[in-house]
Formats: structure tokens, sequence, C-alpha cells
């Protein structure tokens, strides 16, 4: 905040200055001004059981969603860009200057400022098989599939309106893969059941650099990249395999479960952006097996 800027909107002087105070307050409550989002939905979806496979449910859904005037809580750095970069009067409103022209209190709230168009298929497919040939006791099998095409948010400015779209893209501490998937095998034998879940994340990206801090700060794999202007961390596809088996005593209404999660012990995808970790912890399972043991008792 100490460089001289030029930026005759948002009540700042129409002339060259300095801000004087590199510390600027910053107050974090409700936005009184808010007025409410509006949205529309478009849904297609089918359910197909045939009848020539008993137990067999297939459920295909595809959306649209569009929010207008959408209300998204904003930071400091989103309300200096949004108003000077951006031009937008919504973020300007939310600046409170001195007399002198100087910055005093940036008003970090929510505020009616974007617009968000999703898109995306869910598939379901549930097979409830039964008993099977030489194996006993009663199989089911379950495969939960949702494919995202489109997350845009688009931000209007004064001239231009900039849009982003961010499937595919990670934060650090908030992900959104285009492709996420969970396949199930749950077998009952008696007071007996084990249960093997399989959860797929599409691979993701997160952008290396911050305006001003060189690249090679960041370490390896950011430091390998070719432009640091557009630098990029590739977070890859990654798998997850947890167990669980489960005995029920009747007599004693009571339920044993042991279960392992994270089977194989795989690693997250090292991430340059988590807050406090080396991973987003939000997305990730954290790193190593996770062994438990659960007893539950009904009265």
């Amino acid at each position: 905040m100490g460089q001289t800027l030029f930026v005759p909107v948002g009540g700042a002087p129409a002339t060259w200055y300095g801000q004087s105070n590199t510390q600027i307050r910053i107050q974090v409550g409700g936005n009184p001004n808010l007025t409410p989002e509006t949205s529309e939905s478009t849904t297609f979806g089918f359910v197909y059981s045939p009848s020539y496979v008993d137990g067999l449910s297939l459920t295909l859904d595809w959306y649209s969603i569009e929010i207008d005037q959408a209300i998204v809580g904003v930071g400091s750095s989103t309300i200096m860009n949004g108003c000077y970069v951006g031009e937008n009067q919504t973020f300007c409103s939310l600046i409170e200057r001195l007399a002198s022209g100087d910055v005093d209190t940036l008003l970090a709230s929510s505020a009616n400022v974007a617009t968000f168009t999703v898109e995306g298929i869910d598939l379901n497919i549930v097979y409830r098989a039964g008993e099977l040939p030489m194996l006993p006791g009663e199989w089911k099998f379950s495969w939960d599939t949702a494919f995202v095409d489109n997350f845009e948010q688009c931000v209007a400015g004064a001239t231009a309106t900039t849009c982003t779209d961010f499937v595919g893209f990670n934060a650090g501490d908030a992900s959104l893969p285009a492709f996420k998937s969970q396949f199930d095998i749950d077998w009952t034998y008696g007071d007996w059941e084990v249960t093997w879940r399989m959860r797929f994340i599409g691979a993701q990206a997160e952008n290396c650099t911050t305006s001003g801090v060189p690249l090679t700060v960041y370490g390896p794999p950011c430091s390998n990249v070719i432009s640091s202007s557009a630098a990029t961390n590739h977070l890859g596809a990654t798998t997850y395999h947890n167990v669980q088996v489960s005995y029920t005593m009747s007599d004693w209404d009571t339920r044993l479960t042991f279960g392992v999660q994270n089977l194989g012990g795989k690693e997250p995808p090292y991430s340059t952006q988590a807050f406090a970790n080396s991973f987003d912890a939000t997305t990730y399972e954290i790193p190593g097996r996770f062994p438990y043991i659960r007893i539950s008792k009904t009265f």
C-alpha cells in the first residue's frame, strides 16, 4: 500500500497520492444492503430398472443451474481489485476513506457481486445381486459418479465482465474436480457384514505463483514449470480404498465394527496453496492408513 497510485474511482482523489498508512483495518460483519439471489434451474433425469435383470437400477440426472446476484464473501484483495481494477461500484462501496483520501477501513462482508452457472451429470447404478453362484451371502454393488461440466463465476466490472471456470481447479482448501466417483461392494452373511469402498478423485490444477513472489520460493514442483506467469501445479488423480467388517450380536443388541481407511496408504497430492498443510485436507484423506474399532449398543 506504500506505492503511489492514481485511482480516480472509489472515493480516491483524482490525483497521484501515496497511502500513508500501510496497515488497513478490516471490518468483518453482515451487509444490510444485500438483496435476494435469483436462480433458474433445469433438470432432466430418468430411472431404468430392466425386468430381465432383477435388482438392477440405473439413475441418470442432468442439471443446469444459474444464480444471479449471488451472495459471496469478499476479502480485502477482492475488494481493492474489484474496485480499482474491475471498477465495480459494489466493491468500491466497501471502502471507507479519510478526508485525506487514505483508505481507512475495508468492509469485508458479503455482497451481491457474482453470477454462477453450473452444469453437470450424476450417475447412480445399484445392483442388488442377492446370492451369487458358488458365493454364499447377499451381495450388493453400487456406483455413484459425478461429472461437473461447467462451474463458472462471473463478476461484472464497469466496462467488462470477468468470468472464471473453476472446474478442475484447486484453491488449496477448496476443490472442484471435474470427475468424482465411488464404488461399493457390500456382502452380508448372517450377522456378518463386509464393505469395500473405492473412492476416486479426478485430477486438478492449482496456481503456483502469487503476484510479487518469485516462482522459486515455492520449491518443487512449481519451481520446475516453464512459464512463471501462468505457473500451475498438477494434482494427479487419486484413488482410496476403505474396508469395514461388522458383526452384530443380536442377543446383546450390540454391533462390533473394525475398519481401515486408506488401506493402501495413498499419499495425497502435494499442494502449494493449502493453508495449514501440504495437501488439501477438505478433499483428500490424511496421509497413512487409519484403522479403527467401534462398538455400538442399542438401548
